[in-house]
């Protein structure tokens, strides 16, 4: 899966890095298992997953329309 290659490494080594990022994975499958997702929806359920306030971790990489 190529989303954990867009997510900055050092943004999960202070979510338990490479164990949470692969629960983050693992919930992002199985809750989106044959779905298309857009950028916007993906935002939405990361920010949801992490308790995010705003949306700083994605720029530079991903574009919401």
């Amino acid at each position: 899966m190529s989303i954990l290659a867009n997510i900055r490494t050092t943004w999960f080594e202070h979510r338990d890095g490479r164990n949470g990022a692969e629960q983050f994975l693992n919930t992002y499958y199985h809750f989106y298992q044959n779905k298309e997702v857009d950028a916007k929806e993906f935002m939405r359920f990361t920010k949801a997953y992490f308790a995010m306030k705003n949306d700083a971790m994605f720029h530079g990489w991903l574009a919401a329309q």
